[in-house]
């Protein structure tokens, strides 16, 4: 196929940068593939041992207090990046700022987030519990700068080290809690802690690679220059992420917990591909911020086959799982959730968009275009909670996965078409759906091949 390049250790060598991208992509693929294995285990194990009810409560709380979770992070994840990948010699200036930034934006949200939910169920104590152990977690998300430090280098191998011995310690202990009849508090409890366990793995991990987090210093002037950066993809990551898990809170307010749980089984199977994307595109942005700067001819056939290889992937795997989602729901999760499989067969082609959005993001990331990306964020969650107060009620849990698709493609697709800033992007994307055997032509080698 021209839109991979040909694979063996003779293509790739005098090509360091190309061959960096793609060790760096391949543990990265590694992280989420040994993740998604695992953790569909543990994640079926969970959900036929809870059953749609307590399952659905147990979702409700998980997606309630993960709609807040960029905002805790205060979307400093890309600029962070890009200004370490900019001055590696500012490390410690730029990694101690963005850590203390992130530690009071874990703060501020876990006590936001425990307002919110006492509003929302002021009569539901264990609702309320749960939401609380889930929220503190964010609080240990502000050692994710660690990752930061190691992505400006195209050196994933650490952090997934780091994150996956975290995440094995914690699968045991779920395990372990499912064979031994559980509890919902304590299984909620154990999800939590992987954070914890995370933190101090990539504490060692930095470390070990011969830094150290003393060195660390704080720039309030830094500070509010990223705060000022940052600020409109806070909002913008929160309306992402309202879009993305709002389904889940209003199914609770509109139908019923077991509603909650059979739509939650079947997003698992469908959002469980996105770390594809997220790899693709986490290993390519340094590179491609390099041929921006420098060779922009370049830039954009290169950004071309990246928008191509999206869309193949994500078409392709929206059709299989279409065909397979009603056997495949029932044979993993049990006749129980028979009626998530048609759910599945439509929320599945959100992801097309999940693809080509996170590609387009690396345009408006380059190019300083966090107020577009808010307001195209704020369009995909208007569209979405509009749509679901009418559908919701009468269509239900296939409803809420039609109206994902429909805000998916607000938000990462058709919003590009109306701007002048992103109306290339938008082309590119649409050559890409329909186009995609047409790739870089002047230079068959591959998506970032020639450095």
């Amino acid at each position: 196929m021209n839109v991979l390049p040909p694979a063996g250790p003779a293509f790739l060598t005098g090509r360091p940068v190309l061959a960096k991208v793609i060790r760096n992509f391949g543990w990265q693929s590694f992280d989420k593939l040994f993740r998604m294995g695992v953790g569909v285990f543990v994640s079926v194990l969970i959900t036929r041992y809870l059953g749609p009810d307590r399952f659905g409560v147990f979702s409700y709380a998980l997606a309630f207090a993960g709609m807040f979770m960029t905002v805790a992070g205060l979307g400093l994840d890309r600029i962070v990046i890009r200004e370490i990948s900019k001055d590696f010699s500012r490390r410690d200036v730029i990694l101690g700022t963005a850590f203390w930034m992130k530690l009071a934006g874990g703060v501020v949200t876990f006590l936001v987030i425990l307002a919110a939910i006492g509003a929302f169920k002021p009569h539901d104590t264990l609702v309320i519990v749960l939401t609380a152990a889930f929220g503190a977690a964010l609080i240990f998300n502000a050692l994710d700068v660690v990752d930061f430090w190691f992505q400006a280098q195209i050196r994933s191998k650490y952090p997934v080290l780091a994150r996956n011995s975290a995440f094995i310690l914690v699968s045991v202990i779920k395990v372990g809690l499912v064979f031994g009849s559980a509890s919902l508090l304590s299984l909620a409890l154990a999800t939590a802690a992987e954070s914890v366990f995370a933190a101090a793995a990539l504490a060692l991990v930095y470390r070990w690679a011969g830094n150290s987090l003393r060195a660390w210093k704080l720039d309030r002037s830094l500070a509010r220059t990223l705060l000022a950066e940052s600020w409109p993809l806070i909002i913008s990551g929160f309306a992402i992420l309202i879009y993305m898990k709002i389904d889940q809170v209003m199914l609770g307010s509109l139908l019923d917990n077991r509603a909650v749980g059979l739509y939650a089984a079947a997003v698992k199977f469908s959002e469980i591909w996105y770390f594809i994307p997220m790899g693709i595109t986490s290993s390519v942005f340094p590179v491609l911020v390099d041929y921006f700067q420098g060779q922009p001819a370049v830039f954009f056939r290169k950004y071309q086959n990246v928008f191509n290889v999206m869309a193949v992937l994500s078409v392709g795997l929206a059709v299989v799982m279409t065909f397979a989602s009603s056997r495949l729901v029932v044979l993993v999760y049990g006749p129980e959730f028979k009626e998530s499989g048609p759910v599945l067969a439509i929320h599945i082609w959100a992801g097309v968009f999940v693809f080509l959005g996170l590609a387009a993001s690396i345009w408006t990331m380059i190019n300083g275009y966090q107020k577009f990306t808010l307001w195209a964020s704020l369009a995909g969650a208007a569209v979405k909670v509009g749509l679901n107060l009418l559908i919701i009620p009468l269509y239900g849990i296939v409803g809420a996965a039609a109206t994902m698709v429909a805000s998916q493609a607000v938000a990462s697709y058709f919003f590009y078409a109306g701007s002048a800033k992103t109306r290339r992007i938008f082309i590119m994307m649409t050559r890409a759906l329909f186009m995609p055997w047409r790739f870089d032509r002047e230079n068959r080698s591959g998506p970032l091949e020639g450095r």
